[in-house]
């Protein structure tokens, strides 16, 4: 290597071989510094999704800027390898300082302290070292310390292995240098040495370990083999007699409490490390009473001491209640925040809220994106490339965020940054879990869960005919979590589950919630629309222990998805959005002309969603997701409404036959776990079932002969299809696209010849046009992202959202297939249901847009407005109006 050129960093030197890849020196030809490379392993470097994963990591660990962090400069290509360019580091190791024996107290003290700042930055922004130890950190001339390689060990780990010790790369890629080997497994927190997912825990474990060698002079978990250290991490206790007699007390039990093995009675955060080292003087000596403990040798001298002792703090504390009357209860505190006029809550068929554990920030989505307020501030931050971003959640040291959009689950830093994609697949709402499980919730395809660093899901709870699994929620122990099932819309029916991760041992706790979570102090928070509610509830037995009480009313809700808008921090705070009015999720509707201007139309203020105009323009049918999830079918000219369907449970989806007379739509019943059920448009005659099967389906469209129909069925394998249902005596069934992709929101030319549809198939949400009947000839349609396609009604131009716009694309069959440029025609500020296989718009016969439109936050309308309502310390209450045994 030594002498040649990669990209332009010339390589001069060799410095040494790391458990993650050789390290040398390097002149930067364009900024003339030198630099060092660390070359990264062949079998790493041709593994290209690995490699794809640690270059976003590497961005990621690009933009810690710390003193005592060594920078990352880049990645780069060259001389066939791949090399990380990183700031050169004069100076021993850390390692090598130990060597020598014990370091002096001030001076072990001075760098422990360095070490603690630099994991502060880091933890602070969401990123762990997973491989803190002495070889990793340098001490330059000065006696300034650089920590290396952070977060490296997580960035080129494998999906396969990321979660086994001895897989680690540290591990794996010096398989033949003993000291290295033996080096990481001293230093692993036991989580890691378990396997377990680690977080900023271990590396306040790692901290501890580096803090005791450096004042010890000797490893505490030291082995002949790896496994001997592993297994000493596990089971044995540090010898404390090994410190010497000078280490204060405070440094004693900092020590102690980075070292508990179990990770919750840990020292939960390295910045109380700094405190205590700012706060300690090297100078500090024991107090006499626990050196005569440390020094008595008989079992006399060891009793009196601790009688001394025991004698000083009862004297002490009785002196202190003297003087200090007993803490009263903290207040409970209401805020409100009315939402600015131009807000609009965005995707509330999903939890549009979540609040930090600390209770620090909220997070929620509006305006098609996601917004960061901190409680310390007065405005809220947008967090870029959260375009389309709903149903957000805080990852469990709230430095992450993780939502849906475009169709996949992705999660971001709460610093900013740019999203992190972590797997292909939607949810309705999610959870992250202690041990870094996010769990999705899809509805009618089940639960899954997911790692937080990616990859593919896990079916956790397959789907069933006719039911649907929400909101998922992880438990604090990390084994277990809670999820609601039933049938859409029938509340009062649903069940709320618990169940382990590893075995199905589901447990009915609850019944008619329509949301769920759980309290640290021991209750179920639950949501009945427009309240909540709380009961106390023993996790150990999973029952309740006690009678529900209302804690809150006026909780904003949507009676389709039967989700509340509500969410409460670990330290008291509770959050939920309420109406300045009638809960509940209201919008209008209104035609739009091709420059954007808005024309209300005189109908009802309800809960629109999938409106369909008639072929002749006339009458509109739409799903109404309030009172009881039905179709209806409204005069626009009149200003009339009448209802066509009356079954309590869901109907949705509505499609008019060609000839206007008849209107199809697909809907649930107590005996039909899903069916496609028609009506006469006038509301004459019942319904009738067409035709009925065991998946979730929606209806999108009717060819022009009226004798099939264009039916999208959703399937656990293959995401969700496009089919072809021809009508008759005995409807038949056959798939037009079945793929690996979700294809979904089809719509057929007006001449039946072309089909429009989205997939996720390039990795996100475009629209494609293809041959009808037959799929053949193809062509993409959006260019930068799109969804929802509606042809114009003369067939010669699409429409499709996509960039936060309504868009246009022109489109000739003949004499070959062309589409032209899209062109953005008006903003889209309506409501957009996203995801689920819903079209939330429509076009007329003269060109005008059917839009959805909430009259909450558009152009200073008088309509509804909404409000957060905060409330600070809100488990006082919660303990008072309901005790529980916790």
């Amino acid at each position: 290597m030594i002498g040649q050129t990669i990209s332009h960093y010339k390589v001069t030197a060799k410095i040494g071989a790391g458990g993650m890849g050789e390290v040398y020196r390097a002149t930067d030809n364009k900024l003339g510094r030198d630099v060092a490379l660390k070359v990264i392993p062949q079998e790493f470097a041709q593994d290209a999704q690995r490699m794809a994963r640690f270059e976003r990591e590497a961005q990621l660990l690009a933009s810690l800027n710390h003193p005592n962090i060594a920078t990352i400069h880049g990645l780069e290509d060259g001389a066939g390898v791949r090399a990380l360019v990183m700031e050169l580091v004069e100076g021993p190791t850390l390692a090598e300082k130990i060597a020598q024996g014990a370091l002096p107290l001030d001076e072990a003290l001075h760098f422990a302290k360095q070490i603690a700042e630099a994991l502060e930055y880091a933890h602070d922004r969401g990123i762990i070292h997973r491989d803190l130890k002495p070889a990793n950190v340098k001490i330059t001339a000065d006696g300034k310390v650089k920590v290396l390689d952070f977060g490296l060990a997580k960035a080129l780990s494998d999906d396969a292995s990321a979660q086994d010790a001895s897989h680690s790369p540290t591990l794996s890629i010096a398989a033949t240098r003993a000291g290295v080997i033996l080096g990481t497994a001293a230093y692993m927190s036991p989580e890691q040495a378990r396997g377990k997912s680690a977080d900023r825990r271990a590396d306040i474990w790692s901290f501890g370990v580096v803090l005791y060698e450096m004042l010890s002079g000797r490893q505490i978990f030291g082995g002949e083999t790896a496994s001997d250290s592993m297994a000493a991490v596990i089971t044995r206790e540090p010898d404390w007699n090994a410190l010497p007699p000078a280490v204060p007390p405070r440094i004693r039990e900092l020590l102690r409490r980075c070292l508990q093995k179990d990770p919750r009675r840990r020292l939960q955060a390295i910045g109380d490390a700094r405190i205590v080292l700012e706060e300690t003087d090297a100078g500090e000596v024991a107090p006499a009473a626990v050196s005569a403990l440390e020094k008595s040798s008989g079992w006399r001298g060891r009793i009196l001491a601790a009688l001394l002792i025991v004698a000083v703090l009862a004297a002490g504390a009785v002196l202190q209640s003297l003087r200090t009357p007993a803490a009263a209860p903290r207040p409970v505190a209401r805020v409100a925040q009315t939402l600015p006029q131009d807000t609009a809550l965005t995707a509330r068929n999903r939890i549009i809220l979540a609040i930090a554990p600390d209770g620090s920030k909220i997070v929620y989505a509006a305006n098609q994106r996601l917004y960061l307020r901190s409680l310390d501030s007065l405005t809220s931050v947008e967090l870029p490339g959260t375009e389309g971003a709903s149903a957000p959640f805080f990852s469990p040291d709230g430095q992450w965020v993780g939502f849906f959009a475009a169709g996949q689950t992705k999660k971001i830093q709460v610093a900013g940054g740019t999203p992190i994609i972590l797997c292909a697949k939607d949810g309705f709402d999610g959870s992250w879990g202690p041990n870094d499980t996010i769990l999705i919730g899809s509805a009618f395809s089940g639960i899954y869960s997911l790692s937080a660093l990616g990859g593919a899901p896990s079916v956790l709870i397959p789907p069933a005919p006719g039911f649907i699994f929400l909101k998922p929620v992880a438990m604090p122990d990390g084994k277990s979590f809670l999820y609601l099932r039933g049938k859409s819309g029938n509340y009062a029916e649903w069940e709320t589950v618990m169940r382990s991760f590893q075995k199905d041992d589901s447990t009915v706790v609850l019944r008619g919630a329509n949301q769920v979570l759980y309290t640290p102090t021991g209750h179920l928070v639950f949501a009945r629309l427009p309240e909540l509610h709380a009961v106390p509830f023993d996790l150990a037995s999973r029952r309740v222990t006690g009678n529900p009480v209302r804690v809150a009313q006026n909780v904003d809700y949507t009676n389709a998805a039967g989700t509340s808008h509500f969410a409460f921090s670990n330290t008291g705070t509770l959050v939920y959005l309420a109406e300045q009015g009638a809960p509940g999720l209201k919008t209008r509707l209104v035609s739009v002309d091709r420059a954007g201007k808005i024309s209300v139309l005189p109908l009802d203020v309800r809960d629109y969603s999938d409106p369909r105009v008639s072929p002749d323009g006339r009458l509109i049918a739409a799903h109404m997701q309030d009172a009881q999830n039905d179709i209806w079918v409204a005069d626009p000219v009149r200003g009339t409404m009448s209802r066509l369907s009356f079954d309590p449970a869901e109907d949705e989806t509505p499609l008019w036959s060609p000839d206007g007379r008849t209107i199809m739509w697909t809907a649930t019943r107590e005996t039909v776990a899903r069916g496609i059920y028609r009506r006469a448009a006038d509301g004459s005659g019942k319904e009738e079932l067409v035709w009925s099967l065991e998946k979730h389906a929606h209806l999108r469209d009717w060819l022009p002969d009226g004798r099939s129909l264009i039916v999208e069925i959703q399937d656990s394998k293959t995401g969700t299809d496009i089919w072809r249902l021809d009508l008759g005596e005995k409807p038949t069934a056959t798939p037009y696209l079945q793929t690996e992709f979700n294809e979904r929101n089809s719509r057929l030319s007006p001449d039946g010849r072309w089909i429009a549809y989205s997939s996720d198939e390039s990795g996100r949400i475009e629209v494609f046009i293809q041959s009808f009947p037959s799929a053949g000839a193809k062509v993409q349609a959006s260019s930068n992202g799109g969804d929802q396609p509606v042809w114009a009604r003369n067939g010669k131009s699409l429409f499709f959202r996509g960039e936060n716009a309504i868009q246009e694309v022109t489109f000739e069959a003949s004499p070959r297939l062309a589409v032209g440029k899209p062109h953005v025609l008006f903003p889209d500020q309506f409501e957009n249901p996203q995801v689920g296989g819903h079209t939330g718009y429509d076009v007329f016969p003269d060109g005008r847009f059917l839009m959805v439109q909430s009259p909450d936050a558009r152009q200073n309308t008088g309509g509804s407005r909404y409000e957060f309502i905060f409330v600070f310390n809100w488990f006082e209450e919660l303990k008072r109006v309901s005790p529980s045994n916790k």
